[in-house]
């Protein structure tokens, strides 16, 4: 009878530890998985971070100190067109719009040069849509950078006029990228307006363009403009 005791109690003592011990292996590994984790988060904080840091550290001498500076007003705005393809009937063109928009410009008249940065807040992009706007804004991590370093805009012609292509830096989900867009507008020195276009190729800034099977894509290349106005 005591042996029998004996081995139920060392049984019962065994079962205890193996249990004691799969649960802190188990909670070991939960702790390393969560850490883990906490490390890529950082990581991918740590980078975008980075991004934003050598953006403003660029932007910190765009403006030279003599030149004229102006503020991006209110009523700037930034838009897509994408154009969405179907199997079954014509093409049809989508454009999400947007007017947040901040930032400013300087002038420098005597050489003739525009320095711009600007930031673009793409959760606010807008179409006829509130489903395809959902999805649109998860393809964005975070602001939209633009920035434009000494270009020339040309001889202004009667009323201010200009006219001009120039390489403009943009930055989406972290990405740079240098586009050539085609500008025009009025420049003085009270007031700028101006628009401008260039195409991009939406997987070059790592967005996935919607589609359905056997309804329609939306085509890879999509149209940014902007029209904006500054002021002093």
């Amino acid at each position: 009878m005591k042996t029998i005791i004996i081995i139920i109690l060392v049984l019962a003592l065994g079962v205890g530890l193996y249990l004691y011990l799969s649960s802190g292996k188990d909670g070991a590994e939960n702790d390393q998985l969560s850490n883990s984790n906490s490390v890529a988060d950082a990581d991918i904080n740590m980078n975008q971070n980075s991004e934003m840091k050598e953006n403003a550290d660029a932007d910190a001498g765009l403006f030279d100190e003599d030149a004229d500076l102006y503020k991006i007003s209110d009523d700037s705005s930034v838009s897509y067109t994408a154009q969405k393809e179907f199997f079954s009937k014509p093409t049809e063109a989508i454009t999400g719009v947007t007017n947040d928009v901040s930032g400013e410009a300087s002038i420098n008249f005597e050489q003739n040069l525009i320095s711009l940065r600007a930031e673009i807040n793409p959760q606010t992009l807008s179409t006829d849509s509130e489903k395809r706007d959902d999805y649109v804004r998860e393809q964005f991590v975070s602001s939209i950078f633009v920035r434009v370093e000494d270009a020339n805009f040309g001889e202004v012609n009667g009323g201010g006029k200009v006219s001009f292509s120039t390489p403009v830096k943009l930055m989406i989900n972290n990405i740079s990228k240098d586009l050539d867009f085609e500008i025009e507008g009025t420049i003085s020195e009270e007031e700028i307006n101006l628009s401008g276009s260039t195409s991009i190729n939406l997987s070059d800034f790592e967005i996935e363009p919607a589609s359905l099977a056997k309804v329609y894509t939306v085509n890879e290349v999509a149209q940014i403009s902007f029209d904006i106005s500054l002021a002093k």
